[in-house]
């Protein structure tokens, strides 16, 4: 039983420090006994383990509160104009109107919202062996999002390679609803969008190009982020939760495959998707 329990020992001390990590600690990790045996290796396996989890639990606590503070923002500024337009006792139909105009768009605003962090989490468990056409894909999104288009008077041309691809397609039709919805959002009256396609190796890279109104190099870095809002659409007054590229992100990150954004400010934008194919 001695033997036993001295050859046990670094495993029990191993499993007792285990037991001492919990959510609010997750940034302590084991001390690594350099004894060149499998218990330095599982000790290593571990840290590594909890410093991934750490990541994600700081990740999800961010996202949180971000959108906790983007839901009780518009509630709050709709809770103070009902109480000023409740104090007024001589409103007219004018003001009924502005406040029914006013409750109309922090709704949908909200309603967007939710909508998207839906998106976000339904995206974890979405089956992904559909057999995809690209273009047909494309298709269908510029069909759905056609009254936007017209109301810009946008251009939207289409060439380049054609190629078929396993995936989602639920996941790749957001991803090409939110780009497309994008080029159209902050595009200029009359501009164009063009979508082309190359077969590179065992890849489909496909460019969505707009004429907007582009963001600067600062904005650039962080356009994938969640909840972040480019300056420059700000002062355009473009509706954005900040939550349209980052899903994107999100997706090309469960399939695979690889985006970027190359922009100039005041002459437009570039996505650029690099979809692995099936060998």
């Amino acid at each position: 039983y001695r033997l036993v329990d001295k050859f046990l020992k670094p495993i029990t001390d191993l499993k007792n420090r285990m037991k001492e990590v919990n959510v609010q600690n997750l940034s302590k990790q084991i001390e690594v006994k350099e004894t060149g045996d499998e218990i330095e290796e599982i000790t290593v396996s571990f840290n590594d383990m909890i410093i991934r989890l750490s990541r994600l639990f700081g990740e999800e606590k961010s996202f949180l509160q971000n959108a906790a503070h983007e839901l009780r923002t518009p509630l709050a500024v709709l809770k103070t104009k009902i109480d000023v337009f409740k104090k007024n006792e001589n409103n007219t139909i004018e003001d009924y109107q502005k406040m029914l105009a006013s409750v109309t768009e922090y709704n949908d605003r909200m309603s967007h919202l939710v909508q998207m962090l839906l998106q976000i989490q339904e995206s974890q468990t979405v089956e992904r062996k559909d057999e995809i056409n690209i273009y047909d894909l494309i298709d269908e999104v510029i069909m759905d999002l056609s009254i936007y288009i017209d109301e810009k008077h946008l251009s939207v041309t289409e060439e380049g390679d054609r190629a078929q691809i396993i995936g989602s397609d639920l996941l790749m039709y957001r991803v090409f609803y939110n780009l497309i919805e994008n080029a159209i959002k902050y595009n200029r009256e009359n501009g164009s969008i063009e979508i082309s396609s190359l077969l590179v190796e065992n890849h489909l890279r496909i460019f969505i190009k707009d004429t907007g109104i582009g963001i600067g190099a600062h904005d650039l870095e962080r356009v994938f982020e969640r909840f972040y809002v480019a300056d420059k659409s700000r002062d355009r007054k473009v509706k954005s939760t900040g939550l349209g590229l980052s899903i994107v992100k999100h997706i090309a990150d469960l399939l695979a495959f690889d985006i970027k954004l190359e922009s100039v400010l005041g002459e437009g934008s570039t996505f650029i998707i690099d979809i692995p194919l099936e060998k």
